[in-house]
């Protein structure tokens, strides 16, 4: 987790997502990473009440991408269509 620390953010990085083991989950051992930092939001993250189908239980996590960089892209105004009487 230190390696990928490095170049990702880690959407589970609170206290208390056990996730191992399933029936008694006592320490956390999955995570959610993402990237680029400045295009997401964590909403929220959630370790889901599923102990059945694996020997972990999921994580559940809301993320919300931030467009900054492609609105700017879009008000730019393109140099060959202004004034070309066409």
């Amino acid at each position: 987790m230190q390696a990928f620390g490095k170049t990702w953010s880690n959407a589970t990085s609170e206290k208390g997502l056990f996730t191992y083991h399933a029936k008694n989950p006592s320490k956390q051992i999955d995570y959610i990473l993402y990237r680029p930092s400045k295009s997401w939001k964590v909403l929220k993250t959630k370790v889901l009440e599923e102990p059945i189908a694996s020997d972990h239980r999921p994580i559940l996590a809301v993320l919300q991408f931030l467009p900054q960089a492609e609105e700017k892209k879009e008000t730019t105004p393109n140099k060959t269509d202004a004034g070309d009487g066409k």
